[in-house]
């Protein structure tokens, strides 16, 4: 029995030794290890609208963005930014944990205070929130905001932030200018078959979250309709909730936004039957959802939807699909390779890469 255990300390022993000859031989070998958080000396933090992570639609392009990010510092095995974001379904919430960002400016890692960060700002009315806050931005610090232009930082001034606020955004202009060509060839279908007399060629209805005196949109549609159109086209504006309560209820309808919006589309369809308008484009970030369960439903002799920031389905709805995704990336790989204050103001994205869409003329 002693011989026995003599034998398998001995076996034991060359295993061991055996193996940390193979550690050592790989470690002789082996890649330098993953650079982790704990050296990234830059940061970005996203902030999501309350609520809207998780619409299949601008919003998630958004994140996918900074998956993007993240996943080329992996395959780089560099770690050169932290990035995080914030998403939660209160506005007070939203609007505290950013502030409670700005304030603390460490690496949670490495105890060492970040040199450059980035605040990402998915909506243009967000630049309120820094000009009401008592907290205020560092001299290394940017802010890049989302679906705005240059006119939307004048309202920013205050803010003294200079070459370190930037603008990025995505025109849908290449996309309706295929929705007007659909328009003209749903209408000469519509008069083949005897119907010209109760469409209103010259309608669309716009269905929105927000009013444009509460937030500018700056995706190009109803400009670029109006150019080609002429002024003759009527465009009947539509708001299903208020900035106050950041679309989760809407005082059009008086129900919560998921109501509204599925009540919307037969709303719209009764828009048919009053005044021939057979066009709308919807718009209501997460309650785009909604609005695709009355689309599973709408009779064939209807309205034809564009839904911007969506993507295409079974369903019987034309989309604008921007790529934010992309867009962000694009962005802020760049944004990690220079110093502060050196990138573009404005940002304004407008072909195939940044805008596509599933519109065609075949009825």
């Amino acid at each position: 029995m002693k011989e026995r255990i003599i034998f398998l300390a001995g076996v034991l022993l060359l295993l061991v030794g055996g193996l940390t000859s193979c550690s050592k031989d790989d470690d002789d070998n082996k890649e330098p290890d993953v650079v982790t958080a704990t050296s990234a000396t830059k940061q970005v933090m996203v902030v999501f609208a309350p609520g809207q992570l998780g619409d299949k639609g601008y919003a998630d392009r958004v994140m996918d963005g900074i998956i993007l990010t993240e996943n080329a510092q992996e395959k780089l095995n560099k770690q050169i930014v932290d990035v995080d974001y914030i998403s939660l379904s209160d506005a007070l919430f939203t609007i505290g944990s950013m502030e409670q960002w700005i304030a603390n400016a460490r690496n949670p890692f490495s105890g060492v205070d970040y040199e450059q960060r980035l605040l990402v700002l998915t909506e243009s009315y967000m630049l309120e929130w820094l000009l009401n806050s008592n907290v205020k931005l560092r001299d290394n610090d940017e802010v890049l905001v989302l679906k705005a232009v240059k006119e939307d930082l004048e309202i920013a001034e205050n803010l003294e932030l200079g070459n370190r606020l930037h603008t990025l955004n995505i025109s849908a202009a290449r996309s309706v200018r295929r929705f007007s060509e659909y328009m003209d060839a749903r209408i000469a279908y519509e008069q083949e078959r005897g119907r010209g007399d109760e469409i209103d060629a010259n309608s669309i209805n716009v269905l929105r979250l927000y009013d444009e005196e509460e937030m500018a949109y700056r995706d190009e549609i109803c400009e670029t309709l109006q150019e080609l159109r002429g002024e003759e086209l009527e465009i009947n504006a539509f708001t299903l909730s208020a900035l106050e309560n950041y679309g989760t209820y809407s005082p059009l309808l008086e129900e919560n936004i998921v109501q509204a919006a599925y009540d919307s589309g037969m709303m719209l369809n009764a828009k048919v039957n009053e005044t021939g308008t057979i066009f709308a484009l919807v718009d209501l970030g997460m309650a785009n959802l909604s609005f695709d369960y009355y689309l599973m439903r709408q009779p064939s002799f209807s309205f034809t939807t564009l839904m911007l920031d969506a993507q295409p389905s079974s369903l019987r709805r034309f989309v604008i699909d921007r790529r934010f995704d992309t867009a962000v990336n694009g962005w802020v790989t760049q944004w990690m390779e220079t110093a502060v204050g050196t990138m573009p103001q404005t940002t304004s994205l407008s072909d195939e890469n940044y805008c596509q869409d599933n519109i065609t003329t075949e009825l």
